[in-house]
């Protein structure tokens, strides 16, 4: 417990719908009348344990990058259909309240997810809007629980 894990990654160069913030779930993915596209990139986080783990999800810009406020989901496995996407585990965060994680955005509280034991899940993480270029970020990974 208490144990946290990071690593940089990057958004694809590709662009999706974006997930709409405080939405879910199920979540929200942008619409009519403003279709909002974003970079984005699906990172999976493994739980080793033998027990399922309650995991706070942090979201941070890289060295240097323009970050600015980062939608961040989690899901079972990578969604491909509009349905999957909609289907986040605890609903879509563009900011970071409650818990006591300090991070652009976050899943923290009655919004971190549980990885089961010896599994995975799946963050989204995406830009709020389409004027945001493609970067590199942290994501942290801190067990709150074992269950």
């Amino acid at each position: 417990m208490g144990t946290t894990v990071e690593g940089t990654f990057t958004e694809s160069d590709e662009t999706i719908l974006r997930l709409v913030a405080s939405s879910g779930p199920p979540c929200q993915i942008s619409g009519s009348p403003f279709f909002t596209y974003s970079h984005y990139a699906y990172v999976e986080v493994f739980n080793p344990n033998g027990q399922g783990a309650r995991v706070e999800m942090g979201v941070d810009p890289a060295l240097d990058q323009p970050l600015d406020l980062p939608l961040v989901a989690a899901y079972t496995a990578p969604p491909v259909t509009e349905a999957e996407r909609k289907a986040c585990l605890t609903g879509a965060e563009v900011s970071c309240t409650g818990g006591s994680a300090a991070h652009e955005s976050c899943l923290t509280g009655s919004h971190a997810p549980t990885v089961p034991a010896g599994g995975s899940i799946w963050i989204y993480v995406g830009n709020f809007a389409t004027a945001d270029p493609a970067v590199s970020f942290v994501l942290s990974a801190k067990i709150l629980a074992l269950l």
